[in-house]
């Protein structure tokens, strides 16, 4: 059994929420309306907080804190938070549901971001979206600014301009802008 916010004692909570609410934690990325943690993430880009209570560390994931501390009801056993906007660090309650595993990577197969052939990488990107991200370069938007909208390192960005990335996408001819 997955520890759970309503688990923790009030004081726990308190602390949890201040934490999470505190300037520079969240920021905003109007492109995407996702609430994007900018500190307690870990390696895999989820925000983790960890309460330290006597010798216990008790470590809870942010987007799971901040659905059941909404619904305010705990998350049933067997059930996984699901971004749908493909966003592990965004924590915005309406790109946050409900879901089984089968369904979470049913999603991330559908939507390009588990590979399906062995022995390919993991891919982060949809087709389409790095399509979206052709089509901004192309209208001269920088590298950084498009790696902050997609949450991908500016090397990604600049690997998929330079072609060494991605170059099975390609743009249809009337979407190209002229240099």
């Amino acid at each position: 059994m997955r520890l759970s916010f309503h688990d923790l004692t009030k004081e726990e909570q308190l602390s949890v929420l201040r934490k999470i609410l505190a300037s520079n934690v969240v920021e905003i990325n109007n492109a995407t309306g996702c609430y994007e943690l900018k500190k307690y993430l870990n390696s895999r880009g989820y925000g983790t907080i960890n309460i330290y209570g006597g010798e216990q560390i008790k470590s809870l994931k942010i987007h799971r804190v901040i659905l059941e501390f909404f619904s305010d009801s705990k998350i049933p056993d067997g059930l996984v938070v699901m971004h749908e906007c493909d966003n592990t660090k965004c924590i915005n309650i309406k790109h946050l549901r409900l879901g089984t595993p089968q369904e979470n990577m049913q999603d991330m197969v559908k939507k390009g971001r588990s590979s399906t052939v062995k022995g390919q990488p993991r891919r982060k990107l949809s087709e389409g979206q790095v399509l979206e991200i052709k089509r901004l370069l192309a209208n001269k938007i920088s590298l950084s600014q498009i790696s902050r909208i997609y949450s991908i390192h500016i090397s990604t960005v600049s690997d998929i301009k330079n072609g060494k990335k991605w170059k099975c996408v390609q743009l249809p001819f009337d979407d190209q802008v002229e240099a």
